[in-house]
């Protein structure tokens, strides 16, 4: 996340995976987003390719600001993948909160690539 000049006080993130070929087992807020540390959801749906993610703080002055990273995703490649490159991306319903802003802050995302090169038989 990169808030330019934003204090964020809220993430409701909405992130996009190919179930066929990540399945993810944790979702984890990082140090740098600690002070959003009122987490109303933390979801895994490797069923339908999807993680929502929601957390806030009611404290104006423990509002986040700079390139930060917000959260950490840890999984495995599925069995029923295949070689080559699959996305993870921020579904357009995402928001984020700023203090002092009446609207949605995010105003774009980059979308993430998993490539996978070589796969591994493990018993």
């Amino acid at each position: 996340l990169d808030s330019g000049t934003n204090k964020v006080t809220g993430v409701d993130l909405v992130i996009k995976f190919d179930p066929k070929v990540i399945q993810i087992n944790e979702v984890k807020g990082t140090s740098e987003s600690a002070n959003l540390s009122t987490i109303i959801k933390n979801e895994i749906d490797n069923s339908t390719g999807k993680i929502r993610y929601v957390a806030f703080t009611a404290d104006r002055a423990l509002a986040i600001s700079g390139n930060l990273r917000i959260l950490t995703l840890n999984g495995h490649i599925s069995q029923t993948s295949v070689l080559g490159n699959s996305e993870i991306s921020i579904d357009p319903s995402s928001l984020v909160s700023a203090t002092g802003e009446g609207q949605n802050v995010l105003l774009e995302s980059i979308v993430g690539t998993v490539k996978i090169s070589e796969k591994e038989n493990v018993p």
